[in-house]
């Protein structure tokens, strides 16, 4: 498995480093991050309630975009909340509208739920409102697969990003509605383009359950 880390990153930085002689436009990008824990936002559950921190670094050359992310729990080495995720997309923009194809490698220090993650999103944005479909199928490595629709709109007001996610997943021949409200607000910016913002959610692992099981959390980011 780790010759097929390091195969996924070198091929990553080959193509970027292609794709930016040929554009000749880069964009190097990054973010730091304090989770109070590490919920899963591509399907709307809980990688682990204890606190941990991601590193992610990316690279935007023309319509393409790539980005590698590590979280690690700072608690326990054993849980999901320990993971590698590497990701390539393509994306256009027309109009008002934002249509991408990506796809992610997942990888899990336990190896509990290594999977790819192929995945469309659509993004529609006027003004201060915004709202983005993703479908996503999910094979893992272990077998299995899992299906995924999520749609999130969100509007800015007074400096704060209100944004719903909706879940629509079927894990396990079972369908389940994940839903989450989260409010995001920058605290700072710095003159060089970077800044500081700060995260607060609140997830229902089904929405539809009739026990209905819950969380929140909290992050800090220092983007540059």
């Amino acid at each position: 498995m780790k010759k097929v880390i390091v195969t996924m990153v070198v091929a990553l930085i080959a193509t970027g480093v292609t794709l930016a002689q040929q554009e000749k436009k880069a964009n190097l990008w990054g973010n730091v991050k304090f989770n109070s824990s590490t919920p899963g936002m591509f399907g709307g559950g809980m990688w682990s309630a204890n606190p941990s921190l991601t590193m992610t670094l990316g690279l935007n050359v023309g319509d393409f975009s790539f980005y590698a992310f590590r979280t690690n729990d700072l608690l326990d080495k054993s849980t999901n909340g320990n993971l590698i995720d590497l990701s390539i997309s393509w994306g256009k923009k027309l109009g008002n509208w934002k249509v991408a194809l990506a796809s992610d490698m997942m990888l899990f220090d336990n190896r509990n739920m290594d999977m790819l993650i192929p995945r469309v999103i659509g993004t529609y944005a006027k003004g201060n409102f915004s709202v983005e479909g993703m479908v996503c199928y999910c094979p893992l490595f272990k077998g299995g697969s899992m299906s995924i629709a999520r749609l999130s709109p969100a509007v800015r007001i007074e400096g704060y990003t209100f944004r719903l996610f909706i879940w629509e997943k079927y894990a396990n021949e079972t369908f389940s509605t994940p839903m989450a409200l989260q409010i995001s607000k920058k605290l700072f910016q710095f003159s060089n383009g970077g800044s500081v913002s700060a995260d607060v959610a609140y997830h229902f692992r089904d929405a539809t359950a009739k026990k209905l099981e819950s969380w929140g959390w909290c992050s800090i980011n220092v983007n540059f």
